[in-house]
């Protein structure tokens, strides 16, 4: 994790050669809190009227159990654990930080979902890290000059070693591997400040 962030401070470090008004903006995206609770920021900085740079990080620790008994508790644990941090540009079209854009970005993803399968053939939990890229499209809609409100939406693909369990918590290993995989990455209502 020290990798990461030394790398996410040298980028940023390159970065700010001047500070000039609308250059940078910071972000949340709201759905990612509406999922589990999940913390998560984003920092852009603008290298012109039509690239922006941005790095983004996102973090869950927590699992709800529900149930009375141990066992209930076990089987009915809910978590989407997650670490995730990517680096990326965005190109707009128009103008940084307003209208249409369309992104890029590398990202790693440490995870441990457990009790939200729907599915038959899908465990219920799985733990593992996922490397990848990712390609993202939205539009930004400016509702005040420091506030924008940002819509998107993404894919992600890569590589993942992974475990599977039979149970969210304590189960018995079903699985275990690496693989390929694409997933849809973000659905985005995303507050950002830009200054």
């Amino acid at each position: 994790m020290k990798r990461y962030i030394t790398l996410i401070t040298i980028l940023l470090s390159c970065c700010a050669f001047q500070a000039r008004a609308q250059k940078y903006a910071v972000s949340t995206n709201i759905i990612e809190w509406a999922d589990f609770l999940t913390p998560n920021a984003s920092f852009q900085y603008a290298t012109g009227q039509h690239i922006s740079l941005e790095a983004a990080a996102r973090y869950n620790c927590w699992s709800w159990r529900t149930g009375g008994t141990f066992e209930e508790r076990q089987v009915n644990e809910k978590k989407a654990r997650q670490q995730a941090y990517s680096l990326g540009v965005r190109w707009w079209p128009w103008n940084v930080y307003s209208g249409w854009w369309i992104a890029a970005r590398l990202q790693y993803q440490e995870y441990d979902y457990g009790g939200l399968a729907t599915f038959k053939w899908v465990p219920n939990n799985e733990a593992g890290d996922a490397f990848g890229a990712a390609l993202l499209a939205g539009y930004s809609l400016q509702i005040h000059k420091h506030w924008d409100i940002e819509f998107g939406l993404g894919f992600w693909g890569g590589y993942k070693f992974y475990s599977a369990y039979a149970l969210p918590y304590c189960g018995k290993l079903i699985d275990k591997g690496g693989k390929t995989f694409l997933l849809p990455d973000q659905a985005m209502i995303s507050l950002v400040y830009v200054f």
